[in-house]
Order: C-alpha cells, then structure tokens, then sequence
C-alpha cells in the first residue's frame, strides 16, 4: 500500500468481507465500492502470498412476492418468485463464464449509459422452459464511473 487512503480503503474491505459493513441496496451500482474494494484485498493478498477470493452476482429484475415471514421469535423479510430464482442462477451462472456480475435482459434494459456489458448468449436456466439473455456487466466499467 502506497498511501494512508489505500490503508483506510483495505481496512474497509476488510470489514465489509468480514460483514461488518454497511449493506448497500440492491442496486448495480452499488456493486462498485464492493469490486474496487475485493481488487484491493486481492492485491494485498497476492502481494502476502496468501489466497485471493472471487465473488459472484446475479442480477434479475422483474416482479417479486416481498414480506415478512417467520415466527414471533424470529422474522426474516424476504422475496420469492421467477425474478428472485433467475437471479439465484444468475450467481450461479457466474462461475461457469468467470465473470463477477451477471443480469438478465430486463436488468440490461434499465442501466444507465457508461455501464459496460458484454453479451454472454442465451442460456436455459434450470427451471425454465425458455432460455434467457445473459450479459456480463464489465467491471473495469464499474470501478471507472465510481473513481
């Protein structure tokens, strides 16, 4: 590390990997600070010898049946439906192309400009009888728009 804010920025990564930082909305961009931050962690790693880590998102937009569930003990709030399971795969997915973040079309469709994409093809998820549109957000374009 060259410099005091790339300490304090390693420190954050740390305890965001650790859990201990604010969760942002599920929103694509909110995904930046997240890639820049695990790039940091993973050069300090590589640096140290030590084991990187990769991370896998997947991104669906659409319809969802949201509330709470649960006992009076314990209540969770939580989404089901086709979204929620595409985007489940979508994750998924991001193993088998190597590529961190995935979304499906309708996601694409509501980027803003300056968010890169490469088109991965159609895929036939599990559970679904027609195979969806798969892209890749380019993560080089997601650290530069939130530099």
């Amino acid at each position: 590390m060259t410099s005091a804010d790339d300490s304090s920025e390693l420190a954050e990564a740390r305890r965001r990997l650790a859990g201990h930082g604010p969760r942002p909305p599920a929103r694509l961009q909110s995904h930046q600070p997240d890639v820049r931050f695990i790039r940091l962690f993973n050069d300090d790693q590589a640096a140290r010898g030590k084991v990187q880590i990769q991370i896998g998102v997947g991104i669906a937009s659409g319809r969802v049946v949201a509330g709470y569930a649960g006992t009076h003990q314990r209540v969770t709030y939580t989404c089901v439906g086709d979204t929620v399971n595409v985007a489940a795969r979508l994750e998924t997915h991001t193993k088998v192309v190597r590529r961190p973040i995935l979304i499906d079309e309708n996601t694409r469709r509501g980027l803003e400009d300056g968010i890169a994409v490469a088109p991965q093809g159609e895929v036939l998820m599990n559970g679904k009888t027609e195979p969806i549109n798969v892209y890749a957000v380019l993560v080089d374009s997601l650290v530069a728009e939130g530099a």
